[in-house]
């Protein structure tokens, strides 16, 4: 019997379908890299079977990759559950290798969630950062007092100046700063900003007070997980979103 011949229409739709499987090899070897920073955190919401939460916020650094150091996240996103609050630190935008996922509980009244990743600022100086939900509209100004974040610190109250993220979002940046210390070698006395007692000052546009907050900063009740998915991870997530 004589061998058909495949038509140019047939080899061109052949070859389509070769570099489509070809293609999707690649991107799930990848762990199935996802075009935005909010998609990357909707995939990483998934694979641990998380509903889908109402964002908050989306940060994202304007320093460039070169610019930035591994040790820092590139984009913070916060999404909220009725009784919890999810944090995601991506460290690559669209790829989720390496990307950190938290919960945190989300309190009644202004919730405080310290980052799981630290921070750079535009003159390469790194911070812990430290976040208030929730914070009422009225607040034009903030102000955020934390103890004992450094054993050796010249000044063991730290006050920093709070910055408006989003709507009820504000972020504090403390900076990583050896001349902080009595003798130039920073030693923490705790993990992060984690367990430690802060003072949350609200104020509004007159500058007049508005509220006033003081507790202690939460300790993540669910370790931070390190997104590595592996193929199966990937089509299982396919699957799941289908």
């Amino acid at each position: 019997m004589k061998k058909r011949t495949l038509s140019r229409k047939e080899k061109i739709a052949r070859n389509l379908l070769l570099a489509l499987c070809f293609g999707f090899v690649v991107w799930a070897s990848q762990g199935g890299p996802m075009p935005t920073a909010e998609l990357t955190f909707r995939q990483m919401e998934r694979t641990r079977f998380l509903a889908r939460s109402e964002i908050m916020c989306t940060w994202e650094t304007p320093l460039s990759v070169g610019e930035l150091g591994t040790s820092s996240a590139r984009a913070v996103l916060v999404g909220r559950y009725t009784d919890q609050i999810a944090v995601g630190c991506l460290f690559q935008l669209n790829n989720p290798f390496g990307n950190r996922l938290t919960l945190w509980p989300r309190e009644e009244e202004i919730t405080p969630v310290p980052l799981s990743a630290l921070l750079q600022g535009e003159d390469g100086t790194l911070f812990h950062v430290l976040l208030f939900l929730e914070v009422p509209e009225e607040a034009a100004g903030a102000q955020a007092t934390i103890t004992g974040r450094i054993e050796n610190a010249k000044e063991p109250v730290e006050t920093i100046q709070g910055e408006r993220w989003a709507d009820g979002v504000w972020a504090f940046w403390f900076p990583i700063d050896s001349a902080l210390t009595t003798d130039g070698d920073l030693k923490y006395g705790t993990k992060d900003l984690e367990g430690l007692p802060y003072t949350l000052e609200l104020y509004r546009t007159d500058g007049g007070p508005l509220t006033e907050q003081e507790g202690t900063l939460p300790e993540n009740f669910q370790p931070g997980v390190i997104y590595d998915p592996g193929l199966y991870d990937v089509l299982n997530d396919i699957l799941l979103n289908q």
